[in-house]
This record gives structure tokens, C-alpha cells and sequence, in this order.
């Protein structure tokens, strides 16, 4: 790769790894047992991008790695925390700032720096040693002050699950990001990593989530990529102008309006997401940064138009404020993206297909206006719709940062919405709950741009209620995918007959509140207790009929239909092992030479079921669609497997199933 690729010219990647000790007397040190392997798979990873690498690696981390450095890789070491905070500032000066930053260091949270050590060494005579040491300060916080705000820094965030739950990673992640202003922090568990695999959560500022999971270098290839992204970005600044004296009154009071149907939504409800109203030619009224937008007013707003020769936000309005950073955004797009209000917000239960933007890029950025318009018209192209024509509203999603609500008739959303809460209040009426109105958090639950339900939060957990009209549509199902994609733990009331719904779908008890007729659950994605399974969905597509076992009422999931398969034995070398063995047991059906599939056709399902005994039994199944010229010939094995065969559509859709094996089948039939 030649010097003229932009990725080089853009600066170097420091990658700090392995773990510091520090002393507590003149003797003894703490330390832990690091190796900085995740800091030289990144060191790969960006050298893939053409991206120069400095890496500043603890003394057990070189000397496993310091003949398997990328060729142009530069390595310095350090031992103590001391030395490790030192070597910063050397790097900074022999190689000035970086374009990347990643602190991969396991950093000792207490001990002595290096001249503050007590002399001497502690008695060792007694039964017992107490210690009191001091705490050491907060390297991370000092990197932005040191190397700048265009530097996109990420942290890391390494916990245990015998002391903390993915909720707790999510916020220890976000307290991190605020405290020490990065740009994101890779989160994962201890238990999650090992065999090669190393499965991460990316935290954004903003409260985005990003499960990635893999092989180590594969996953520190995707998130290389994100970072590379961030620093190949254009950003405009805020600058403040003199008012020209124009008055906005219809936007402010299209303002007022919003605000406080989003407000009341619980859209707006912190520091997060944003609000922009279309004030006249180029020109909108935009939240402002970093404020509290549960207690915004209309009056609030600034007054922000585009210069996009000096890509620069020119602004004017209350003192104190600095316009939202997605004001740019804003900006560029509501030339081509014409409704009148653009709501951004978090968090939101967002359900059916809506404009999605490709690439996840920093928020307030030109490449992220770009993204949000080719979204849009690819969507345009896919439904034939106009996404400027009758409808009052729109919805997009932002990867990994949330959805943007383009509304043109307020009146109307808060009027649904008036109706969704008032059925939902009216259902806690119904089981006894009516004490519950007034103490718990609402937020819409939507289909694309209608509101179809609500979702309630009280002391950190979550309820759903969908509307009586769309019940029996699937939306319970793509509710509990995107509740299990985000491990939100939720509560359900006995009266509401909803426990049995999630536990099929692999959700267990965590707690019961019996006063209060409250089950709390997690979602599979964050149990620990899992087996897993694999299952073969054979489909004769001469016939257009899928092969169906009948379970021996005397096993699990008795008397339903499903996919020939099993549990992923210690033996099998992976799940296609058990696709051609369990098949060959239960059905004589003979599997062997099946080839790798192709990414599409493995989906990754969740069933549970309740024993005898009370226990909750969860499974994680990998199934496989196999395709075939024939239809292959079954012989249940009259043990587990005592009964089934060929089934065209409707045929299927009569059989009693697991809702694992339906979703299977929509892979086939997708609307079963």
C-alpha cells in the first residue's frame, strides 16, 4: 500500500494492552495476569487498513507477542503504573497525537505510585493481612486533554458475570463514555472469552448498543472498521451569529406542540436525542446540546441555518446554549426530507420494516445526512412510495443510534398516542393495577409510524401491552426478538397470562413479587444456562413441502411438530455435526457431505419449557435450511421421534409447533 492512501495520512493508532501492577510496600507489587491479546489483534486489524500502529504493551504482553507484530508496528514497554502513565506522554512526543486511541490496559484501581511506595516490607506474621491502600487516579480521563478533540478514543469495560449483569456493563460503559468524553467503549464479560472467541458489546455515547460476536480478530476487524469510519468523517462547527431580527412564530408554536407530545411520549426524557422544526428557507429551530430535554420549552430553541462552503452551524438564541449536534443533519436533509418536524430519539421500540441507514456514523457528521437520504431512497425504490407524499408521517432508524421521526401533522400522533395510553391505563384497571398509572414510565411501542402499543418502566423494568386491534398479527414476536436483541428485562403480571409467551421463547424467572403478582424475567440472549441445539430444516423445493418430526408426548415439547435435530454433543465439531447425526438417529435420514451453508440460510432461535419440577430449560438452536431436489424418505425412530413427514404450506399451518419451528418455516414460507 503506497504512502498516498488517505488512511496513513490520516495519523497512526496507539494501543495500549496487558496490565500494569503497582506497590504496596517496598517489596510486594498487585498486579493481574493480562496479555494484551485484544490489543495486538487490533494492531492486525488496523494494519489491514493501511493504519500505522504504536503500541505501548506491559512487559508479560510483549514477550508473548513481539514476534507476531505487524510489520511496521512500533512497541514500547512498561511495567508499573507509573511507567504506564509516563509512557503516554513519551509516545505523545516522539510521535505526536494519534488519529485512534484505545486504552486496553488492565489498570491496578489502587496501589502506590512510584514515589509514594511505604518503605520497608509488611510483616507477614500475622493470620491475617488488612490493608488500606490508596486509590490510583483515572488514567482515561486525562487521554482527551492530552490528544485532542479529533482523536476518537475508546475505552474498555471488562466485568465478571459472578458480580454484574449486562445492564450493569451498559452502565458502567455510558458513565465511562461521559466521564472521560470518548467516542465509545468495548464492553464484554470474562466468561464470554475464551478458545479464541471474543465476544464484545460497543457502547456508544449516546446510548447505542452493538452485539459482535467472533473469533478475536474478526471482531476486532469489524470494530477497526467502525473506528476508521469515525476518523474519515466531516464535521461542522457551531458558530454563533447576531439575530436578523426575523420573527418565527408559526415554527415556535409548531415547536411547543412537539416538544410536548414528545415530552409526554417519554421521547425526549434527558440529555439525549433531539428536536428540529422548520422555521423557513434553510432555516430550523433546534434543541439545544446537552440539556435536559424532559424540561425544554419552545423557547429554548435556536435558530440555525447551514453554511455549507465553511461547513458551519450559524446560530443564534438563548446565551447559554450550543445547538444539538445533529443540527448539521438536520440541516442538509430537510431539503430533501420535508416534513416539517424531525423528532430523534432513543431507545424506542420501534417495530415492522422502516428505512435503515447502512453505516453506523458519528451523529452531526456530512457522511451521516449522506447516509439518512440514500436510506430513503432506497426504500422509496423498494416500496414504491414517496417518502415526501401524503403521509403525515415518516420513521427512519439510524444504526445504532436510535430512529428519527419525521412528522408533519402533530396533532394526529398525539392523538394516537392519548389512545394507546388510555387503553393501556384502562388494562391496568382490568387486573387490579390501578396504582400503577401514576408510577410508571410510557413510551410508544410502534408499527413503522403507527403507535400500536405501550411500554411501561418502573424501577428499571419493562411491561409491554399491545393494542387490541393488532394482537394476532406477529408483533408479539417481533417485539420479544428486539426485547431479546437488547437483554431488557422485563416484568409481567400474572393476570396479564403473558408468562407462558415468553417462556416458550427461552425467558426465565429471575425473581417473583408475590404482593404484587410480578414476575421478572430475562430474555435468553443474557442467561448463562442455555444448551444448545442444532436442527436441519429440510425443504423439497420440486414439491414445495418441508419435512416435519412429531415429538413422543413422553420428551420435551411432546405432541409438537418440529425439525429434525438435537442437542450439540461434546463429541460433534460443530452444529452441522449434529445436523447430519441427530437426523440419521431420530429419521434415518443420511446427511453426510453437507456443505457449509450459506450465511442466510442459519438462524439462531430461543424455545424454554417448564418441568415437572418447576425449572425453566432454555435453548439456544442453530437450524440450517436444506434444500432438496426430492423428497428424502423419513422413518421416525418410534422413540423420541414418533411420527411426521412431508407438509406443504397449509398443511404445516395446521400443526401444532413450537414458535421456534414457525419462525423456522417463515424462512420458507414468509407468510405462514
Amino acid at each position: 500500500m503506497g504512502t498516498e492512501d488517505p488512511m496513513i495520512q490520516k495519523g497512526y493508532a496507539l494501543l495500549f494492552g496487558g496490565g500494569t501492577s503497582a506497590p504496596i510496600d517496598g517489596v510486594r507489587s498487585m498486579t493481574n495476569d493480562a496479555e494484551g491479546d485484544i490489543a495486538v489483534a487490533f494492531a492486525w486489524s488496523f494494519a489491514k487498513l493501511g493504519v500505522r500502529c504504536v503500541l505501548g504493551l506491559s512487559r508479560l504482553a510483549y514477550y508473548k507477542h513481539r514476534d507476531n507484530l505487524p510489520k511496521d508496528a512500533v512497541a514500547y514497554v512498561f511495567k508499573t503504573f507509573s511507567e504506564y502513565v509516563a509512557l503516554i506522554d513519551t509516545i505523545l512526543v516522539e510521535h505526536g497525537k494519534p488519529a485512534w486511541a484505545l486504552s486496553m490496559v488492565a489498570v491496578n484501581d489502587y496501589g502506590y505510585l512510584d514515589g509514594d511506595v511505604p518503605k520497608g516490607k509488611m510483616s507477614s506474621a500475622t493470620d491475617a493481612l488488612t490493608l488500606t491502600i490508596p486509590a490510583l487516579p483515572k488514567v482515561l480521563d486525562t487521554w482527551r486533554g492530552k490528544m485532542g478533540r479529533e482523536c476518537v478514543i475508546v475505552g474498555f469495560k471488562f466485568l465478571t458475570r459472578a458480580n454484574a449483569s449486562l445492564y450493569d456493563l451498559f452502565d458502567a460503559a455510558r458513565r465511562q463514555n461521559a466521564r472521560a468524553h470518548l467516542n465509545g467503549t468495548v464492553g464484554n464479560f470474562k466468561e464470554e472469552i475464551g478458545g479464541g472467541k471474543h465476544p464484545v458489546w460497543w457502547i456508544t455515547p449516546d446510548g447505542g448498543t452493538l452485539r459482535l460476536d467472533g473469533w478475536r480478530g474478526d471482531v476486532t476487524d469489524q470494530l477497526a472498521k467502525i473506528l476508521v469510519r469515525y476518523a474519515h468523517t466531516t464535521w461542522h462547527r457551531s458558530v454563533r451569529v447576531e439575530s436578523d431580527g426575523t420573527p418565527h412564530h408559526a415554527a415556535v408554536a409548531l415547536a411547543h406542540q412537539a416538544i410536548h407530545f414528545a415530552q409526554d411520549a417519554g421521547l425526549l426524557t434527558g440529555p439525549e436525542g433531539n428536536i428540529a422544526v422548520r422555521a423557513g428557507d434553510g432555516v430550523m429551530l433546534v434543541s439545544p446540546r446537552g440539556v435536559d430535554k424532559s424540561a425544554m420549552r419552545a423557547e429554548d430553541l435556536l435558530v440555525a441555518r447551514l453554511d455549507r462552503a465553511t461547513r458551519e452551524v450559524c446560530f443564534y438564541g438563548p446565551v447559554d446554549g450550543k445547538p444539538s449536534i445533529d443540527s448539521s443533519v438536520h440541516l442538509s436533509t430537510m431539503g430533501s426530507l420535508r416534513h416539517p418536524v424531525a423528532i430523534h430519539f432513543h431507545g424506542g421500540w420501534v417495530l415492522g420494516s422502516v428505512p435503515r441507514t447502512r453505516l453506523a456514523y458519528p451523529c452531526g457528521t456530512l457522511q451521516q445526512a449522506r447516509n439518512i437520504e440514500e436510506a430513503v431512497a432506497h426504500w422509496q425504490q423498494e416500496t414504491g412510495t414517496d417518502w415526501n407524499g401524503p403521509a403525515t408521517r415518516q420513521m427512519l432508524e439510524l444504526r445504532d443510534h436510535g430512529h428519527i421521526l419525521y412528522v408533519r401533522d402533530v396533532t394526529a400522533v398525539a392523538i394516537q398516542w392519548e389512545s394507546a395510553r388510555a387503553a393501556y391505563h384502562a388494562h391496568l384497571v382490568d387486573i387490579g393495577r390501578p396504582d400503577l398509572i401514576e408510577k410508571v414510565a410510557l413510551q410508544p411501542v410502534w408499527l413503522e409510524t403507527e403507535i400500536v402499543g405501550v411500554t411501561a418502566l418502573m424501577d428499571g423494568l419493562r411491561s409491554f401491552f399491545l393494542i387490541q386491534d393488532v394482537r394476532g398479527l406477529g408483533l408479539g414476536e417481533q417485539l420479544v426478538e428486539l426485547v431479546n436483541r437488547r437483554g431488557t428485562r422485563i416484568a409481567a403480571h400474572d393476570r396479564c397470562k403473558v408468562v407462558d409467551f415468553y417462556r416458550k421463547r427461552g425467558f426465565k424467572t429471575v425473581e417473583r413479587r408475590e404482593a404484587e403478582g410480578l414476575l421478572i424475567l430475562d430474555p435468553p440472549s443474557v442467561r448463562d444456562d442455555l444448551r444448545d441445539a442444532a436442527t436441519v430444516c429440510l425443504h423439497c423445493t420440486t414439491t414445495d413441502r418441508l419435512l416435519l418430526a412429531l415429538r413422543s408426548p413422553d420428551v420435551s415439547y411432546g405432541g409438537l411438530y418440529c425439525h429434525l435435530g438435537g442437542k450439540i454433543d461434546p463429541d460433534d465439531r460443530d452444529f452441522l455435526a449434529t445436523i447430519v447425526r441427530e437426523p440419521g438417529e431420530e429419521g434415518g435420514l443420511d446427511l453426510e457431505g453437507l456443505t457449509e451453508p450459506a450465511p442466510g440460510d442459519v438462524t439462531v432461535h430461543y424455545t424454554g419449557y417448564l418441568t415437572p419440577d418447576g425449572r425453566e430449560v432454555g435453548t439456544r438452536v442453530t437450524n440450517v435450511l436444506v434444500r432438496t431436489v426430492v423428497e428424502l424418505a423419513f422413518v421416525p425412530d418410534g422413540s423420541e421421534i414418533v411420527g411426521g413427514g412431508w407438509f406443504d404450506r397449509a398443511e404445516a399451518a395446521r400443526l401444532p409447533m413450537g414458535p421456534a419451528t414457525r419462525a423456522v418455516l417463515r424462512k420458507v414460507w414468509p407468510d405462514l
